[in-house]
């Protein structure tokens, strides 16, 4: 299986590189971007399988920019993983396949992270 491509758009460069070497320990590839507006640009030039979004961004928030890309039509096509400490009961977007609560659980972001990318099917618990 070819390795997915993942954007990291998060402000908090430790988020970033943690996110980074889990993506990474998953076998997947990944680039971030600290701000909505360069996520947007990235999207625009990239094809990514999976957006990994936090919500409080500096100017654009993530839930600006995610209306952004559903309103782009080469950019409906996307999963969305929402990972913020903040938590927006109003965010009704199809885009969005998951919402994990900062602070993250490694085990529970991984597994999320592979479900989300390989299908349900892919992601067993170790016994």
């Amino acid at each position: 299986m070819l390795p997915k491509k993942i954007l990291i758009i998060d402000d908090n460069p430790l988020c970033q590189k943690l996110f980074h070497d889990l993506v990474i320990l998953t076998g997947h590839q990944s680039q971030s971007c600290s701000t909505a507006e360069e996520g947007l640009i990235y999207l625009e030039h990239n094809i990514v399988d999976l957006l990994l979004l936090d919500l409080q961004l500096p100017l654009m928030s993530g839930g600006e920019l995610l209306k952004k890309i559903t309103e782009n039509k080469k950019l409906t096509e996307i999963k969305v993983i929402i990972v913020s400490s903040f938590s927006e009961s109003s965010l009704n977007n199809p885009l969005v396949k998951e919402y994990i609560q900062k602070p993250i659980s490694v085990l529970d972001f991984m597994e999320t992270l592979t479900k989300i990318l390989m299908g349900p099917s892919q992601c067993q618990h170790a016994s």
